[in-house]
């Protein structure tokens, strides 16, 4: 038994673990009267959802801007589909405004970033997205199936011994 569990290990192909937030980028721009810092996150557990995190500041003198409205737009490049959200402010962290999107389709999203606030209005191009494909495997299934299968053969095992040792018993109790 114990050397059928350890030759499974090697006839299930192994998997590359990834670990989360890994090589993020910032992506940064001066527009009009700011100097914007956007850093977008695919999850690496949740299909479709991305976290933004967008730091602000006055290009002038790096204060941070906190009363901006930040909006995040999002078009899947090749079927139009939409998507966006609302950045709020962080206030334990000022100029810091984070959002997270859930775009419904797998595929390249393009994204904008649109920010105003009292020092004006402007609209920037960043990063692409990636949402990849969901992956469909059977090796979870197969494995849940055969706990399932040993579980129903061990009760019917178990209760085909019971009868038969009472049938055993009161065969022997008649004689």
């Amino acid at each position: 038994m114990l050397v059928l569990s350890f030759g499974f290990t090697y006839l299930i192909p192994s998997s590359k673990a990834h670990a989360q937030n890994v090589d993020l980028d910032n992506f940064v721009v001066q527009a009009g009267a700011y100097k914007i810092i956007v850093r977008s996150d695919a999850s690496q557990i949740s299909l479709g959802t991305v976290t933004y995190r967008i730091n602000i500041t006055e290009s002038s003198d790096a204060a941070p801007v906190t009363d901006a409205r930040v909006i995040i737009n999002l078009r899947h490049t090749t079927d139009g589909g939409k998507g966006w959200a609302t950045a709020l402010h962080q206030p334990s962290e000022p100029g810091i405004y984070l959002a997270t999107v859930q775009l419904e389709a797998p595929g390249i999203w393009s994204s904008k970033v649109d920010i105003s606030s009292k020092l004006g209005r402007v609209e920037i191009d960043t990063p692409e997205v990636s949402v990849p494909e969901a992956r469909t495997t059977i090796a979870g299934s197969l494995v849940f199936m055969g706990a399932f299968l040993c579980i129903i053969l061990g009760t019917i095992y178990v209760i085909w011994i019971s009868k038969k040792a009472v049938r055993r018993r009161s065969a022997g109790s008649e004689d």
